[in-house]
């Protein structure tokens, strides 16, 4: 199994003091398969790295959310991860990481040539049922401003058609 390290929950937050350039890993354990977000929060500029077992980088965050925090969304499947959190540059002290799932909206059916419109909470998604009555090939193009988004398209009993997080724009 993975070395024993401090438990991170939804209901707890963990808490740490570090000195420049250094780092901390706590477990992650996840019970259902669901979109999560794991985030630092405090003052100091922050990278945060999330790992399986299998996998030495899942994903990562450098500064990329709120402040200058690190801010990793991903859609995670039961099991155990490790979560680094590493002080960037200059910066040392006090700081936490937490873990969050965020709401998923019901975006409803998305139909061939129809375009969906929805208004979403600044960290919030959404859920698009796809209905396909004829086989062919579909395109799939997320708009916002700034970036594309990143999404995950599942089957109806939720196996992958194409690697999580992608960008939200494909054929």
């Amino acid at each position: 199994g993975m070395p024993q390290f401090p438990e991170l929950t939804a209901e707890q937050p963990l808490f740490f003091d570090l000195g420049r350039r250094a780092s901390t890993t706590v477990g992650v354990s996840v019970d259902e398969p669901a979109l999560y977000v794991l985030e630092s929060t405090g003052l100091l500029s922050m990278s945060g790295i999330l790992r399986t077992q299998t996998r030495p980088r899942l994903d990562l965050g450098v500064s990329n959310g709120a402040g200058r925090n690190f801010r990793i969304e991903q859609y995670l499947r039961e099991g155990d991860y490790q979560l680094t959190a590493a002080t960037q540059g200059k910066s040392k002290g006090h700081f936490g990481v937490r873990l969050a799932q965020p709401t998923l909206h019901d975006g409803g059916e998305l139909t061939p040539g129809l375009d969906a419109r929805i208004d979403l909470p600044a960290g919030d998604g959404v859920v698009y049922r796809l209905r396909v009555d004829t086989p062919g090939t579909y395109d799939i193009d997320v708009a916002r401003e700034g970036d594309t988004p990143r999404c995950r398209l599942e089957t109806a009993d939720g196996w992958p058609l194409r690697a999580p997080g992608i960008p939200a724009s494909f054929s």
